[in-house]
């Protein structure tokens, strides 16, 4: 199901995901940007990063191919993406000097607790904040996040679609 943080208390999220059987839910309206804002952070983001050398993936049917170029002009190609052609970067490191911009994506407090990766030794702490953009089509392979890690994702445009597996129990 889909909820939205602005329509819960910090107690009444607790009480409906602080349990071993809560069901998975898609949080909406969690930093309170609205429209507006999301659109100043987004022009913020491509204005800060416009000629910042990238590597990407163009995903084709049977094949994909890394690529590089400045990010505007990988924003360009995701206009152009299909299923058939779809372009795809993830980039942990772009963001590491945009603390403006990381700072504005910080989980609230008091509905999520202190950020417990704060107290991991520095090199092994995973980075706050980690670019995943992609065009029409884009897609990563069948993958397990490290840590079993609670990702944040911010869907600035469009949708995404998740698949998650049920860990087999007989694993457990």
């Amino acid at each position: 199901p889909r909820k939205s943080l602005r329509s819960m208390t910090p107690a009444e999220f607790a009480a409906s995901h602080d349990h071993a059987d809560a069901t998975p839910s898609l949080l909406c309206d969690v930093w309170g940007h609205g429209d507006a804002g999301r659109e100043d952070w987004c022009q913020a983001l491509v204005e800060q990063l416009a000629d910042a050398s990238v590597e990407f993936q163009m995903q084709q049917e049977t094949h994909s191919e890394l690529l590089c170029g400045s990010f505007e002009e990988f924003l360009d190609l995701c206009f152009e993406s299909t299923h058939n052609r779809a372009f795809f970067l993830f980039d942990e490191n772009l963001m590491e000097q945009r603390a403006d911009l990381r700072s504005q994506l910080r989980l609230p407090v008091e509905y999520f607790g202190e950020d417990l990766f704060a107290r991991f030794p520095p090199k092994v702490q995973p980075k706050d904040a980690c670019l995943i953009v992609g065009g029409e089509g884009a897609r990563s392979t069948l993958h397990s996040d490290p840590f079993d890690f609670m990702g944040t994702n911010y869907c600035l445009e469009g949708s995404k679609l998740w698949t998650f597996i049920a860990p087999d129990p007989l694993c457990d």
